[in-house]
């Protein structure tokens, strides 16, 4: 973690939770799905420009990369996780995994309710 936070360019600010972006282009993110039980799986899903994300927390100081949801939730959910997981009784949701550069550079920092 240090070695990539030293690749960082001046300026970057850490999210803090609740920290609101959005996304500048298309692009492609990452994601977990949770499970209740000993379980999680990731995905790959494309965030259209102007999608709304709220980082979630809380954000180690030494992070690199942000758990966070898009605004749109319910509405995003049937992109990335199959219908009959998420009418399973055992499924959790799922966050986005994006990393502080990312948001840096490929986000808008829309509201910050922490400062």
């Amino acid at each position: 973690m240090a070695y990539e936070r030293s690749l960082w360019p001046a300026g970057i600010r850490l999210p803090k939770e609740g920290d609101e972006y959005e996304a500048l282009d298309d692009m492609e993110v990452g994601g977990l799905t949770h499970w209740f039980g000993a379980f999680t799986g990731d995905f790959k899903a494309t965030l259209k420009k102007g999608t709304m994300i709220r980082v979630n927390g809380p954000i180690s100081a030494q992070a690199v990369s942000v758990s966070a949801q898009p605004v749109n939730a319910p509405e995003f959910k049937s992109t990335v996780a199959a219908e009959s997981d998420r009418h399973s009784e055992k499924y959790a949701g799922f966050s986005l995994s994006i990393k502080a550069r990312t948001l840096h550079e490929k986000f808008r920092l829309v509201r910050s309710v922490n400062d």
